[in-house]
């Protein structure tokens, strides 16, 4: 017995789990005392336990994925905490002598899953410095500022990001650099100033690289300290190309987006139906079998399934810049059920839609403003279901008797739109906005139907309330960006829903005829708008005409099953497009 022990001792000090195995296996053979064995088991276990999670962490640390290192490096605390709440309650107990089995547990230091941990801690620590300098680059590059790069170029440098990366941002940089000698000549030369600020007003491209001059100069006039006359007049003057070019585009603008087919579409045997002639116009085929039969439709802008997030926002962001500069903008997604909708104003993670992006640019640009411009931000987040509006942001949002009931408000002088009782949060950072939106999406009614097991049954409607005061003359410019994912059109027939889901979809219908309505009152010039035929039409009434400018995409399925569906929504899209809109500031509170 005497002998097998020594076996057993021998095995739990090598910390090999096969030979501890099997000195177990031959000292119940032997008879054992059943005291040793079980202490024995016990190291085998916790030793087991050890190297699992010395294999987790290596596995971790080759792969260097943060969020696989960061739950690997908790579990291996938790695992080591534990070890030394054992050892503590063994050496307290003082009933370990140096010859028990036990006490090489309980004296035992684990050093395979200390240095692992060790190490792990090492790259995590490593990737998220690696992160944070990738970042600030990436800020850096956007908001332009010529120290603010220098540092953020020389930290990549020493992390060894991709070549190419720090090229761009030393072009960047680059350009600043001779963008602000050239502004100094201008603060002592009225000549030269009058030379920089002059543009071609009927040239497109021409105002497209005014308007991003503008902008870069304006930073780097104020860390220059010219004077406030010529800071204002480039302000002007931006403000002024930036609008000429939105209002080229049109007040309203259409952007028609088409999502692939999918799997189960590609099995069923439907086809594509469309056919992208140019970057504004789309050809739709009804029977894919006729060439000769087709209809084309023109938007301000098309995107094919093969269209990127950031393409798409691309082309979207510079209305982010129109709110901050003083207007009532929207961003809104019209479609039917499954038409990739809420994929393009909210993306997923890693492809990011509308909103997040809308966010981020928001802030870079209050960033780049900030020398100037002292800017609030706040924001609410509503859901419009079978017409009752519910604030996703409130207390007891999930059930309808404990949820404040909301009001819809129009200020007859201004006509702005306000809801009585919603939150409305002032949110200090992006990442506080982002946040927000989160708890925004994850309170909101989702619903399965045949055509899409997550299909969003209600309208999303997020507001962004901006109010920025010029620091010189105190003079303050509010302005709105709402941003809607509205609920997919369905024929019911098709849909299948039944009971409580097809009166949801019996409601989302109306809602959106009544937009139509409102739509084609105003492509008709008439007098009276409906605007108060629905909820949705009222709460969206100061981003629809008037004071507006909105971006409206129509989302399409190119499927042959999804035709008539697909048709109304690109008639629906085109009788938007008609509308024109005489845009005009928000008021404006001079007072001090």
């Amino acid at each position: 017995i005497k002998a097998e022990i020594t076996v057993l001792q021998e095995a739990l000090a090598s910390a090999d789990l096969d030979r501890l195995s099997a000195a177990i296996k031959r000292a119940e053979q032997q008879g054992v005392p059943a005291d040793n064995i079980a202490q024995a088991r016990k190291v085998l276990e916790f030793e087991t336990a050890v190297q699992k999670q010395v294999d987790e962490l290596e596995k971790a640390i080759k792969l260097q994925d943060l969020q696989a290192l960061k739950t690997a490096i908790t579990k291996a605390e938790d695992l080591m905490n534990g070890v030394r709440k054992d050892q503590k309650k063994a050496a307290a107990s003082r009933k370990m002598s140096s010859g028990t089995l036990l006490s090489f547990f309980s004296t035992r230091k684990p050093q395979r899953l200390d240095d692992a941990l060790e190490r792990a801690k090492e790259v995590y620590e490593a990737q998220v410095y690696y992160l944070k300098v990738a970042e600030d680059l990436r800020k850096a590059m956007n908001i332009k500022d010529v120290e603010r790069l220098k540092k953020a170029i020389a930290a990549a440098e020493e992390v060894n990001m991709p070549q190419e990366i720090i090229e761009k941002a030393k072009y960047i940089l680059e350009e600043q650099t001779n963008l602000l000698n050239v502004l100094k000549n201008c603060i002592n030369d009225p000549v030269a100033f009058a030379r920089f600020v002059d543009v071609d007003r009927n040239d497109m491209d021409a105002m497209q690289n005014a308007k991003r001059k503008f902008r870069d100069a304006m930073p780097l006039l104020v860390q220059l300290g010219a004077p406030a006359d010529m800071i204002d007049r480039l302000e002007h003057l931006r403000k002024q190309v930036h609008n000429k070019i939105q209002d080229m585009k049109g007040s309203i603008r259409v952007f028609c987006r088409i999502r692939p087919l999918s799997k189960k579409e590609k099995a069923d045997g439907d086809e594509d139906i469309f056919q992208r002639l140019d970057s504004m116009t789309v050809r739709i085929y009804p029977n894919p079998g006729k060439a000769s039969f087709f209809e084309d439709f023109t938007f301000d802008s098309v995107f094919l399934p093969d269209s990127t997030q950031e393409q798409v926002f691309e082309d979207s962001k510079d209305l982010v810049q129109s709110a901050l500069d003083g207007y009532n903008v929207a961003l809104f997604a019209y479609g039917q059920t499954g038409s990739g909708k809420t994929y393009t104003m909210s993306g997923c993670p890693g492809q990011e839609g509308i909103a997040p992006r809308a966010i981020d640019e928001l802030f870079l640009s209050i960033e780049r403003r900030k020398a100037r411009f002292d800017v609030t931000v706040a924001a609410s987040m509503l859901e419009l279901y079978n017409q009752e509006l519910v604030d996703l942001l409130g207390k007891g949002v999930t059930s309808s008797e404990t949820r404040k009931k909301l009001k819809i408000q129009t200020d007859l002088k201004t006509g702005s739109v306000n809801v009585e009782g919603s939150t409305i949060a002032v949110c200090q950072t992006g990442k506080e906005l982002q946040d927000l939106l989160a708890k925004g999406m994850k309170n909101r009614s989702v619903a399965a139907t045949a055509m899409n097991s997550a299909s969003s049954r209600s309208h999303l409607i997020l507001t962004i309330f901006l109010k920025s005061i010029v620091q010189d003359s105190q003079e303050q410019i509010t302005g709105k960006l709402m941003i809607v994912d509205l609920a997919g059109s369905e024929r019911l027939k098709k849909s299948m829903s039944t009971g409580a889901e097809q009166k949801e979809g019996i409601e989302i219908n109306r809602s959106l005829t009544a937009l139509g309505d409102v739509i084609s009152g105003l492509t008709s010039n008439h007098t009276i708008i409906p605007y108060r035929n629905h909820p949705l039409t009222m709460l969206m009434q100061d981003v629809l005409g008037g004071s507006a400018k909105t971006l409206m995409f129509v989302n399409c399925s190119p499927a042959t099953s999804n035709m008539d569906e697909t048709y109304m929504s690109l008639k629906y899209a085109t009788r938007a497009k008609k509308i024109t809109n005489k845009v005009k500031k928000m008021d404006m509170d001079r007072s001090h």
